[in-house]
This record gives C-alpha cells, structure tokens and sequence, in this order.
C-alpha cells in the first residue's frame, strides 16, 4: 500500500531524473563516439588504384584499407547502450512506485524492468510479471510498444536492436564494428564492354585490397572515361543490426525512439 501523498510524490520525484540522467549520460557518450568517428574516417580516406591486366584488357580498381577500427570505440559503445538499456528499466521502476508507492516490496523491486520481446508468447510468459505493479494503462503501452507488434518487422525495431546489442556487450563482448565500403563505378564518356562493381560490405585490413569494381575498354572506343570511388562509414557487423546502416544511425534513431515513442507515451503515468 503506498505510504501516502507526501511520500509517492516524493519517490516518484527521486525516480524521473535518474531515467532521465541516464538518458542525458548516453548523449554525451553518443557525441564522444560520433566525433572519434568522424575524425577518423576523415583521416582514412585513400584513393583508388587502378591495374590494367593486359591479357584480358581488364582493369581492376581497388583500395587499400590500412586500419582496423579503434578497439577504444568498444566501451565507449558499451556506455551508450548500457544507458539506453538502463534507462528503460529506471523508468519502469519509476511506474511503478507511481501506481504503488514506495518502498516497493522486495520481491516487486527485483522483478520490475522494461521487457522487450519479439514475440506475443514471450512476453505474455515473462514480459507481463516485470511491469505488473504499474497501473494498467502503463502496463498497455508498454506492451503496445513491444517489437512483435511490427509483425514481420519485429528484427528492425529500435527496442529490439537495443536488447540484442546491449545483451553482446553485457555478456560476451563489445559489439563489433567496422569500416562499411559501396564501391561506384561511374561511366562518364563513351561506353564500355563490360563494367562490374563490388559487393558493399565490411573492409578491413584482412579484406586488403579491396576490389572497387572491373571494367573494360571497347576496341573502338579506347577514350572511354570511367570514374571509380567508394562511399564509406562505420557499420556494425553484428547479425542483429542492419549492416547498411551507420552506427550513429543507429544509436541515434534507438535514442530518438526511447525519448519520443517510449517516454512521451508513458511519462503521463507517473
């Protein structure tokens, strides 16, 4: 039973800025990482090499990657989805003193967190116990917010690409990044017998060199022109994240969805 107006008013005022802070706490990190990309990529650039194999007349374009991501970009990773994850689960504490008041029994206080599920039968399983002691509208929203509830898309919700990249850095390792190439292959005069580009993908050292695309020359048209190049960024290679996708897309769009569907749905239950 709550213990009265004084004391829910001011369990619930203790609450809301540790969700917050923590959210605060993972921006800052997002911008340390952001900018230690950028400087980085701006520093790694290197042009295409073009080698003429003059039995076939094919010239092959590639580009020497000669650096591995920084590994100091793993714990600084790790902080950004720790907060993120932490978050969520502070905030479903804080519903929960909001709807019963404080102190929480200590069984209701170990089990109270923010479930995250890809499926109806998980969370109906295990999701439904951790948020039980919030008030029924809460309980709604929060299972409304739930990945399954994409259907087919569950793999690309923001809340379950946080789960499942939390959860590898929690309990195996930081999460894998690396270097995202898409070679190009521009013709810009003339036309050519053949013209293939490579496969976009993670590049590494271990990848050197990797191949921009191929292309040969028609007899009659030696002049031919063709403008080789790649576009570049920091992709995760983890399985559980769109590897087309940059990393500051990602964090950014996990961030985005914590602040604008999660908190601005359920912040009028405290």
């Amino acid at each position: 039973m709550p213990d009265g107006p004084s004391s829910l008013s001011q369990n619930v005022t203790e609450a809301i800025p540790s969700f917050q802070a923590r959210l605060d706490r993972a921006d800052e990190h997002f911008k340390a990482l952001s900018l230690e990309i950028n400087r980085w990529l701006s520093l790694l650039h290197a042009f295409p090499v073009s080698e003429l194999d003059a039995e076939s007349g094919t010239t092959v374009v590639s580009v020497e990657i000669r650096e591995h991501v920084p590994d100091s970009w793993g714990p600084i990773l790790g902080d950004v989805l720790h907060n993120f994850r932490s978050s969520l689960d502070h905030l479903a504490y804080a519903l929960t003193v909001a709807e019963q008041g404080a102190p929480l029994s200590p069984e209701l206080e170990r089990q109270t967190e923010f479930p995250i599920f890809a499926t109806k039968d998980g969370f109906d399983k295990l999701g439904s116990s951790a948020i039980r002691g919030m008030s029924q509208q809460a309980q709604t929203t929060i299972e409304e917010l739930q990945p399954y509830q994409r259907g087919a898309d569950w793999a690309l919700d923001p809340l379950w690409l946080l789960h499942e990249l939390s959860n590898i850095d929690k309990h195996r390792r930081a999460a894998l990044t690396s270097l995202h190439l898409e070679p190009m292959m521009e013709v810009r005069s003339g036309s050519f017998a053949d013209v293939q580009i490579g496969i976009s993908g993670p590049a590494t050292p271990n990848d050197s060199p990797y191949v921009i695309g191929t292309y040969r020359r028609r007899d009659d048209e030696p002049d031919a022109q063709i403008s080789p190049g790649y576009a570049y960024y920091v992709a995760f290679r983890e399985d559980v994240a769109p590897k087309q996708y940059k990393v500051e897309l990602i964090l950014w769009t996990i961030g985005a969805h914590i602040r604008e569907s999660v908190l601005g749905r359920l912040t009028p239950f405290l």
